[in-house]
């Protein structure tokens, strides 16, 4: 979960080769991507190998794991779908 209490999800329609993320317009309003303007600290229990960060296509930066990009949904958890999906 973020700071804001969101459960982060792992975006599974986005591109491993290269890196970059597919998620933009429409797809945004419901799908925000975990920004990491600053970095990312890792906490206990997470390999650090396993967390990056990729550059988006407005210059911010955002959260990767295992190299897929993290996001929050803007849906309650009654109604939010599987997660990867928009």
């Amino acid at each position: 979960m973020n700071a804001k209490g969101r459960t982060i999800y792992r975006f599974e329609k986005d591109d491993n080769s290269p890196s970059r993320t597919t998620c933009a317009g429409e797809c945004l309003k419901t799908w925000q991507p975990v920004l990491a303007p600053n970095g990312v600290e890792v906490g206990d229990g997470v390999d650090e190998d396993l967390v990056g960060v990729i550059k988006r296509p407005d210059g911010s930066r955002q959260v990767t794991l295992r190299a897929g990009r993290c996001t929050t949904s803007t849906r309650t958890s009654a109604s939010a779908r599987s997660p990867g999906t928009a």
